[in-house]
């Protein structure tokens, strides 16, 4: 033991094995990393390519490149991503996505495309937070809206520039799994050009959660609302609505249907408008707790579950009621994913719809 004793850190001499002194100036260190074969989803397609990355040390600047192919008609797909706090930059043609595989949401797309975005904090003290992104986006030879996959574009070219703020003071009790109270508001404008004409708009969400007198248990009211000054006929003016919007393999947030633009029980972008207004009830109930369930390499150890009902009106008005439970699993000791379950029921128009969400969120 004593052969194997570190020593104290006193005696190394930090001259001998320094290599560096000065500003660290993190463009200058990029080096390319790695690379690797990808599959990744185009559409209803399946592509096939390489994957080039690239960073500094540190990790603060990273770029990365995919190249694919498929057998469809856009047959060459590239996209290429930097990020560089508080920058991101993509850039794309034909851009694929490995999660399209598992739709049925899907961000591929037919065209290029290139955004830029900056994201900052004014106030981060956990668990109050205060941040804003700007975003600017042109995009070129569409098919569908880029935010819509379900809609047809009039026009091939559009131009976006946005705002967004985010605060938020949410808290949880100990051994909760989900936020149990507080509230968040999301205020975002932003402007459209599409063949001449300007469309902004603007949207706004609110969340309040209260504790119940059990434990882990808790009410939120969400509500959102939204205007576009644009033409109801252009669908690039319109906001569109519909569906759970949970991918069978995933690796966004599970609980979706909080998302003012999901709406469980429709099918995706089924329903929208020009202005609406949404209020969404959601109950949260205990979370069951698993002392033994599974084997050490793969198991469950509590589950979930939430109630919902919405109202939308946007043109018309729509209802549902649904439920989502959540299994929580973690595969070789420590790495966790989600399992999620949903159903809900939507009326409109004397019309009931209904739809059954299955999802597996990879990963924390």
């Amino acid at each position: 033991m004593k052969e194997w004793n570190a020593g104290s850190p006193a005696r190394v001499n930090l001259d001998e094995v320094t290599t560096y002194a000065g500003p660290y100036h993190p463009f200058a260190r990029v080096k390319f990393g790695s690379f690797y074969p990808v599959v990744e989803g185009y559409k209803n397609t399946v592509a096939a390519g390489m994957r080039f990355n690239a960073s500094d040390p540190l990790g603060l600047r990273t770029f990365d490149l995919t190249a694919a192919v498929s057998p469809g008609k856009e047959r060459l797909h590239l996209k290429l991503g930097y990020d560089g706090v508080p920058w991101r930059v993509r850039v794309g043609y034909n851009a694929t996505d490995f999660y399209d595989l598992f739709g049925p949401t899907k961000v591929s797309r037919k065209g290029e495309f290139a955004s830029v975005s900056y994201h900052h904090y004014l106030i981060f003290e956990r668990p109050r937070t205060f941040e804003y992104t700007m975003n600017t986006a042109y995009y070129g030879g569409l098919d569908t809206l880029p935010d819509y996959q379900n809609i047809r574009a009039p026009f091939r070219q559009y131009e976006t520039a946005s705002g967004h703020l985010d605060y938020r003071d949410l808290r949880k009790t100990l051994a909760a799994v989900d936020d149990e109270y507080g509230f968040r508001w999301t205020p975002t404008s932003s402007v459209n050009h599409v063949a001449g004409d300007f469309f902004p708009r603007f949207y706004g969400t609110y969340d309040r959660g209260f504790l119940l007198p059990i434990d882990h248990s808790s009410l939120w009211l969400r509500s959102a609302a939204g205007k576009s000054f644009g033409d109801r006929d252009n669908p690039f003016a319109n906001f569109f609505f519909g569906a759970f919007g949970n991918n069978y393999i995933d690796y966004q947030e599970v609980r979706r249907y909080r998302d003012f633009y999901s709406f469980p029980g429709l099918d995706l972008n089924e329903v929208g408008g020009v202005n609406f207004g949404r209020l969404t009830a959601e109950w949260t109930l205990p979370p069951i707790r698993f002392r033994r369930v599974g084997v050490p390499s793969l198991y469950t150890n509590w589950a979930r579950v939430a109630l919902f009902s919405s109202a939308l009106r946007t043109g018309q008005t729509v209802y549902d009621v649904g439920a989502q439970i959540d299994f929580s699993l973690v595969m070789f000791s420590n790495l966790e994913s989600t399992f999620s379950v949903g159903y809900a029921n939507a009326m409109q128009k004397g019309r009931d719809s209904h739809e059954v969400m299955v999802s597996l969120k990879l990963l924390r």
